[in-house]
């Protein structure tokens, strides 16, 4: 009898351990704050959060649109039940949207790969500097619309592939030069409307296509300057730089000068001074192979000439984000599982100290 009890109360506290365990679980979907932001678990393995749950203005924050004072996104975060530390990897839809209590300048960490639409809406109370990191791979639509507050230069990384509608309408603020990297391919719809604070130069970066309807319009009282790098033209929506003195001097590649003075848009500007010789202003001898290509399980991405480590991004055709992975420095090679991904083309971005280049990837 002692010895069945000794057994029942044995599998009884196993029991309970194990309902312990699964109490404390994590799940992708769940909730936690760490006393001022909301996070949102999206991964397990990696362990990965976004902040805030996507779902009303102000998500992201315990106040809701009430939120004040300074914002600090950290890159790591502890917490739920399980006390289990995460990455930052995104910032959700519409997270601080109408938080104009929000002061100071905003860095956005460089753990963090995408930025929901219109997550920094209407946060016209910041009166800093806007820094966003070398890992963000697109810019969505409205995401600091009508952030006036924000001041300085503007630097768009080499990381971001495109650039949403009115992804910076109204950022009147901002009082230095606009740099828009060399991996940006799309300019959307009046992305930098009324920026009228801007000066300096305008430089654009080599791999864009196309500007969108009113991108620059009324950025008139300070661009002394606009250097295109790319070859061909990019193609100019209506009033893409509508209010942006005809007269300041544009600089392209040599070789497409006549290209720009003849295609539409374009050829309004009359100072074309200063052409440039060469686009590439960072020095790249490295080498790039994926293998094998078309994959159907695994494909290794294969650096030469590395000489700091870069960041591999995974992209569908639709601009979507797929998968982000890290050669470190003194390697040479990733493997990427493409076992689940779905029949069609990828874009494989790598992105270093001194490479920016994008390959193609077939999975079959």
């Amino acid at each position: 009898i002692m010895r069945k009890k000794i057994n029942f109360l044995f599998l009884a506290l196993a029991f309970m351990a194990l309902s312990a365990g699964v109490a404390n679980a994590q799940n992708v979907g769940d909730v936690f704050n760490d006393g001022t932001l909301v996070y949102k678990i999206t991964s397990l393995s990696p362990a990965e959060v976004q902040i805030g749950t996507g779902s009303g203005n102000g998500n992201g924050h315990i106040s809701g649109t009430n939120a004040s004072g300074t914002l600090t996104i950290p890159s790591q975060v502890t917490g739920g039940t399980g006390n289990q530390t995460y990455s930052v990897t995104s910032i959700a839809n519409h997270v601080f949207t109408f938080c104009s209590g929000l002061t100071g300048s905003l860095t956005i960490p460089n753990s963090v790969t995408s930025i929901g639409t219109s997550a920094f809406n209407f946060c016209y109370g910041f009166t800093g500097s806007l820094t966003i990191p070398n890992s963000v791979t697109n810019i969505d639509d409205g995401t600091f619309y009508y952030c006036s507050g924000f001041t300085g230069s503007l630097t768009i990384p080499n990381s971001v592939t495109s650039i949403g509608e009115n992804a910076f309408c109204y950022c009147s603020g901002f009082t230095g030069s606009l740099t828009i990297g060399n991996s940006v391919t799309t300019i959307g719809f009046r992305a930098f409307y009324m920026c009228s604070g801007l000066t300096g130069s305008l430089t654009i970066g080599n791999s864009v296509t196309s500007i969108g309807e009113g991108a620059f319009y009324y950025s008139r009282s300070g661009f002394t300057s606009v250097t295109s790098l790319a070859v061909n033209p990019p193609t100019l929506g209506t009033y893409a730089f509508y209010g942006v003195p005809t007269g300041i001097p544009v600089s392209v590649p040599c070789d497409a000068v006549e290209a720009y003075q003849a295609a539409e848009g374009w050829s309004d500007f009359t100072n074309y001074t200063n052409c440039l010789s060469k686009i590439n202003d960072v020095k790249d001898n490295s080498s790039i192979s994926i293998y094998p290509n078309p994959a159907t399980d695994k494909a290794t991405v294969r650096i030469d000439g590395l000489t700091t480590s870069a960041k591999v991004t995974v992209i569908d055709l639709s601009g979507r984000l797929i998968e982000t992975r890290t050669i470190s420095a003194g390697s040479t090679e990733t493997e990427i599982n493409v076992s689940a991904y779905a029949s069609g083309v990828y874009l494989v971005r790598i992105v270093s100290d001194n490479v920016n280049k994008v390959e193609k990837l077939t999975v079959k």
